[in-house]
């Protein structure tokens, strides 16, 4: 009978936070950019007519105003925030400020860092499993297809929390090293699973 290895011990917890030092910077350029977008409408018309200049200065303003709203909203969002936004733990992953669910580690099948510039961590999910949005993930020519071109099942981002790229990279593989692996990818026995 062949000894099983022995299981890795748990990682600890770790817990990020999003970033508010950001959200400092972004508070002033927003107002301003309100401020000028309405201020538009004042002196557009003297430069471009009344007519081009209010329709051009309306259009901006509107533009500018909904965009300082939406990046003012995230800003004040982060500011306000307290507690950890993400939590990696013997649990699973849990997102309090993108996806809001809890994926327990059973239901994943592999979780990286998005290689290109790491703002994503991508989370492929096992067949079966119940996706936050609703549905189920299935076994499909598609799904397989965007493995390929480096889409997953899930993306959580990661560009407003403060992590070490290093240290969430480590905690992920030692808490997928201590998931069983399931019966499909275990070799079979006889002398044709014991071939390397």
């Amino acid at each position: 009978m062949p000894a099983t290895p022995p299981t890795p011990p748990v990682p600890p917890p770790l817990s990020f936070e999003r970033r508010r030092w950001t959200a400092l910077f972004t508070l002033p350029f927003v107002v301003v950019m309100a401020v000028s977008g309405l201020m538009s409408v004042f002196w557009l018309p003297h430069l471009l007519g009344p007519r081009l200049g209010f329709t051009i200065g309306a259009l901006f303003a509107l533009l500018s105003v909904a965009l300082a709203v939406s990046l003012g909203r995230d800003a004040l969002q982060a500011l306000n925030s307290r507690g950890p936004a993400l939590v990696v733990d013997a649990r699973g992953i849990t997102d309090h400020f993108h996806l809001h669910t809890h994926v327990p580690w059973s239901e994943i099948e592999s979780a990286t860092i998005d290689g290109e510039d790491g703002t994503d961590l991508m989370l492929m999910l096992r067949p079966g499993t119940a996706l936050p949005g609703g549905g189920i993930v299935k076994p499909t020519v598609r799904r397989q297809m965007g493995r390929w071109f480096g889409r997953a099942d899930l993306r959580i981002p990661l560009g407003g929390l403060v992590y070490h790229h290093r240290q969430l990279e480590a905690a992920l593989k030692a808490h997928l090293a201590r998931q069983p692996r399931p019966p499909s990818a275990e070799m079979p026995p006889g002398p044709e699973g014991n071939r390397r």
